[in-house]
């Protein structure tokens, strides 16, 4: 399929349900790039974002193969996208600080620095209930991986999954270089600054480093606006492998499921890593 790419604009979803939230400006795509349940919209791809100020004010690249909006189950926008404290959060996305090519780094695929993105291919099937998004990282003119994100519409919310498959040797993907470690699947929630985390029904309380939990992390709002959910719900894998290591933030910020942390690993050609993420909405 043709690249497609989006701009700012006014949405079919109407001006209320999109402006719930004032950091994320409502976007215009083709409709076929909505993910439906029940022919209601429930969130949106982005196989490729068009050039933005606010991007390039930071030398940052468009970003490519992202979920913006995630909508709630009465219309309400829950994601941010190009928020001012941090410009390259955007909705439900994975990127990572560190992408080493025989253990030199150039480029950061979190800042969006170095490195571009070409999308391969994108579609929405199943009468709007999957969708896929097919993605090459290049870095100094070359495709060093390939990302294939399939994201589909369920009872509950949604569910990705992505499959990382290296196109050179010697690819190694890290988080940030320091003591916290972030990197991987990370969801940019509204109002984060008001949110409460608990896990396996005991309360977690965010801090600076990497957090040891379960694997499933709900998040609530303090007092929340009526039109926001009783709660959102996170649970990844790697690998078949539940990830119990996050990184919370209550603040103006991400919340992201770890991997791999802070030291690099190999991403061997010929034998892809495969993450995955739950998202449950609890309206």
């Amino acid at each position: 399929m043709k690249p497609i790419s989006w701009r700012v604009g006014v949405t079919s979803l109407g001006a209320v349900a999109l402006s719930a939230c004032a950091n994320t400006p409502p976007l215009s795509v083709p409709d076929e790039l909505w993910l439906q349940r029940d022919g209601r919209r429930v969130a949106q791809l982005v196989p490729l974002a068009a050039p933005d100020p606010r991007l390039t004010s930071v030398q940052a690249t468009p970003p490519a193969g992202f979920v913006h909006p995630l909508l709630s189950g009465n219309g309400t926008v829950l994601t941010e996208i190009y928020p001012a404290d941090h410009i390259h959060h955007r909705g439900l996305f994975w990127a990572w600080h560190q992408i080493l090519l025989d253990g030199v780094q150039s480029e950061d695929g979190w800042l969006l620095t170095g490195m571009t993105f070409r999308p391969v291919a994108s579609a929405v099937t199943d009468q709007g209930r999957r969708g896929s998004m097919t993605t090459d990282w290049v870095v100094a003119g070359r495709p060093v991986l390939r990302e294939h994100a399939q994201i589909e519409a369920t009872a509950q919310g949604l569910s990705l999954r992505v499959t990382l498959s290296a196109l050179v040797d010697g690819l190694a993907l890290g988080g940030s270089a320091d003591d916290k470690g972030y990197g991987g699947i990370s969801l940019r929630l509204r109002d984060a600054e008001k949110l409460r985390f608990e896990s396996g029904a005991t309360p977690v309380e965010a801090r600076r480093q990497a957090v040891a939990a379960g694997p499933l992390m709900r998040f609530t709002w303090d007092s929340p606006d009526p039109s926001l959910p009783r709660a959102i719900t996170m649970r990844c894998s790697v690998d078949g492998k539940p990830i119990s290591t996050w990184i919370l933030r209550r603040e103006k910020s991400m919340q992201n499921c770890v991997w791999p942390g802070a030291t690099p690993v190999s991403l061997p050609r010929g034998k892809p890593v495969v993450l995955t993420a739950e998202i449950g909405i609890e309206d």
